[in-house]
């Protein structure tokens, strides 16, 4: 049995004891997407007093649509960027369409946290979606985690319900609606 002195120092990313968990890289990679989605959001927010919704739409897909080309084309080849279900991806594409403007416009006439307070129902009604659409139907368990978690996250955003703008509150609500059925129909199409 070697001791730990034996273990060779500069063994790069052969040994199992320099290389990164999938666990630790996926925390990684989620804590990131945390952190451009929020700074999405609060960009949004500022810009949203000099440019319309589709100009940030716009600027927004400019910049994300070539890398996720890039990284599609780097993994998958040109295989990856062709499909045989055209008819699933436009209407995924519609939603997501939906879901952002909606978001957006929200976020132009209301507190961010408010905002973002009612978007956290999002897994509520993907859940209710699930259950509906795919016959994925949840356990009282994972209803009760649902709820839990958005009532936890409503505790700790304190949304300020002083001066409601409903227009914004409704667009924010439907939005989180269609980001479920985003996900809704990504899974259909993995399926």
């Amino acid at each position: 049995m070697q001791s730990p002195q034996q273990v060779p120092v500069n063994s790069g990313w052969t040994s199992l004891k320099t290389r990164p968990s999938p666990l630790a890289w996926c925390t990684v990679c989620a804590l990131l997407a945390s952190l451009l989605f929020s700074t999405q959001d609060a960009l949004i927010k500022w810009l949203s007093d000099n440019y319309t919704l589709l100009q940030l739409l716009l600027i927004r897909s400019a910049l994300s649509v070539p890398l996720m080309f890039l990284a599609v084309r780097a993994r998958y080849g040109w295989q990856g960027l062709t499909t045989t279900k055209p008819a699933a991806h436009i209407l995924r594409a519609f939603f997501n369409l939906v879901a952002f403007l909606s978001y957006y416009f929200a976020l132009s006439r209301m507190p961010l946290v408010d905002a973002v307070s009612i978007v956290a129902a999002y897994p509520i009604f993907l859940t209710l979606l699930s259950g509906l659409v795919l016959a994925e139907h949840p356990n009282g368990r994972q209803i009760l985690a649902v709820i839990t978690g958005f009532i936890g996250v409503i505790f700790i955003v304190q949304p300020s319900g002083s001066e409601v703008d409903w227009l914004g509150a409704g667009a924010a609500l439907f939005g989180c609606l269609m980001f479920a059925a985003l996900g809704v129909q990504t899974r259909r199409m993995s399926v």
